[in-house]
């Protein structure tokens, strides 16, 4: 899915020399992941989107033209940093950054930096819609660090939304299973539809994507429970 996604911009003989090429890899590790396929396997999922690869593809070819004094000011050359670091996020070090609320991004998410003019950098996902809107100027690849998320567990907020049968106990219920997964829940909300099923909005802090998805899998078992998904900001 993700090969016919790229060739649609491509074409299909561009395409195939760029898939074996330098820069692709480098468009790949800019992206967080580790090889080509594994970037063509997260465009066919949404992990991320043709828009952004395209574009890191023109940047990484721009930079290999361009001296590295031309370079903006606001972007200094990528630094390797060693996955020992005490900061959360590889990329940007020492650098005052949060995370964007908009996506909420996680541990285990693709993300990406936002520099931005009064707030220092904003960290989305990867996908996100104001990172498809901004000028590839202002981005910066980052990633999680890994090692210090497992030494030093910290939570983030996520919000998701539930369309449940409506019956006595059904929050109950769901909240058990985000206690069994150790996950605390900052707000519920539910909200009644004469003769339609509930909605349930929860507003909840995880670790990391894994947890998330731990939850999910757990509550959409639930025979009460018709559809889970998570929240953008647009949409709380």
């Amino acid at each position: 899915r993700g090969r016919e996604l790229l060739e649609r911009e491509l074409g299909k003989n561009g395409l195939e020399a760029l898939l074996k090429s330098e820069p692709m890899l480098s468009v790949a590790v800019r992206c967080n992941y580790v090889t080509v396929e594994d970037l063509l396997a997260g465009l066919g999922y949404g992990e991320i989107t043709q828009k952004t690869v395209v574009n890191r593809l023109r940047e990484t070819i721009k930079d290999r033209e361009t001296p590295t004094a031309e370079l903006p000011p606001t972007i200094a050359p990528k630094q390797t940093t060693p996955q020992n670091s005490d900061f959360p996020i590889l990329g940007i070090e020492g650098l005052l950054h949060y995370i964007a609320g908009c996506c909420s991004p996680i541990p285990g998410e693709p993300i990406i930096g936002i520099v931005t003019r009064n707030s220092g950098i904003s960290i989305h996902r990867q996908g996100c819609i104001n990172v498809e809107q901004m000028d590839g100027n202002r981005l910066l690849p980052v990633s999680w660090n890994t090692q210090i998320a497992k030494e030093k567990p910290r939570t983030y907020p996520v919000s998701i939304q539930l369309e449940v049968l409506d019956r006595v106990g059904v929050l109950k219920d769901v909240l058990s299973r985000l206690t069994d997964n150790k996950v605390n829940v900052r707000s519920a909300n539910v909200i009644t539809h004469y003769a339609k099923p509930a909605t349930i909005d929860l507003s909840i802090e995880v670790s990391d994507k894994a947890q998330l998805e731990r939850c999910f899998a757990q509550i959409k078992q639930m025979s009460d429970v018709l559809n889970i998904r998570r929240l953008t900001q647009s949409e709380n």
